[in-house]
């Protein structure tokens, strides 16, 4: 401000550090998962998922964050499809006879708040159209108001197709 020839000038300085420790560990952090999932053999998906608690099954949200090569060649979808997934192209994948057990240890792992991986089997919808048997370990990193990040594994375990009816009791036993 100014009174007459006299200027005041107002200085606020701000000790940064912290912030700047969080940002190259966060820098550092993304790298290393990049690496990561960029020289496994498995396939893997980073996701965000957010659910109301209140009504579950009614406000699930889901998006893809992050996919490596191999999920894209397993599964058969571009990688351009996959980036734009949301919970309806993600559960969509999933053979519907195969899909109230996927959904319940899903919200069964998510009301445990993640606490251990969960392994779910289940027949994915190919990119071609046929099915493959899979197994998906999922655990979860809490964020925000319900909101969680998936890291998840996906591994194929071949052709589907012959094998019509549900997968065995046997094979949704938790690992």
């Amino acid at each position: 401000s100014s009174i007459g020839n006299r200027h005041t000038i107002y200085c606020l300085m701000e000790d940064i550090t912290e912030e700047k420790i969080s940002e190259n560990t966060l820098l550092a952090t993304n790298s290393q998962m990049s690496m990561l999932m960029d020289n496994t053999t498995v396939g893997l998906l980073l996701m965000h998922l957010q659910v109301d608690w209140r009504r579950p099954f009614e406000t699930i949200k889901l998006r893809v964050l992050k996919y490596n090569k191999q999920f894209i060649e397993n599964s058969g979808y571009p990688e351009e499809e996959v980036a734009n997934w949301t919970e309806v192209e993600s559960f969509g994948v999933v053979h519907p006879l195969d899909k109230p057990k996927f959904m319940a240890k899903l919200f069964v792992a998510y009301t445990n708040h993640f606490e251990k991986p969960v392994s779910i089997y289940y027949r994915a919808r190919h990119k071609n159209g046929s099915y493959v048997k899979c197994r998906m370990i999922i655990t979860g990193i809490k964020q925000d108001k319900g909101s969680y990040f998936l890291a998840t594994s996906y591994v194929n375990f071949g052709n589907a197709d012959k094998e019509l009816a549900a997968l065995e009791d046997s094979d949704f036993n938790d690992v």
